[in-house]
């Protein structure tokens, strides 16, 4: 084992949205509301135009959030209907002002931040 690697350790914070998959971004206009842009693809979007340091969406096997029943995602059902999460990993401070720049695309999700360590191996 190489004694000379050192792991520099660097506090930052995880944000984890829950949301449907079929969920759209609210507008006025008749295009839009026929065919909207999915909330969870804004969202990752916002992420990187804010230069955030990671952003993943994960697909569940089932579930469910506020207000919502239990679904179930399979190949036999309509998965639209089932739960996803967006992963933001960053410095708190910046997950902070995301989720207050973003309030119009955030509000009444379930939003679990996790402080955690990014590890550079120098």
């Amino acid at each position: 084992m190489n004694r000379n690697v050192e792991i520099k350790e660097t506090a930052l914070g995880k944000i984890k949205i829950y949301l449907t998959a079929r969920e759209k971004i609210k507008t006025d206009s008749i295009l839009g509301k026929i065919r909207g842009r999915q909330t969870y693809r804004e969202i990752l979007q916002k992420a990187k135009d804010q230069n955030l340091m990671s952003a993943s969406v994960y697909h569940t096997h089932g579930g469910f959030s506020i207000n919502q029943e239990v679904s179930f995602s399979n190949s036999e059902t309509d998965s639209s209907k089932s739960i996803i999460c967006v992963e933001l990993i960053d410095k708190k401070e910046k997950l902070e002002n995301f989720c207050i720049q973003n309030q119009h695309l955030l509000k009444d999700k379930v939003i679990i931040f996790k402080a955690v360590e990014f590890w550079s191996v120098v």
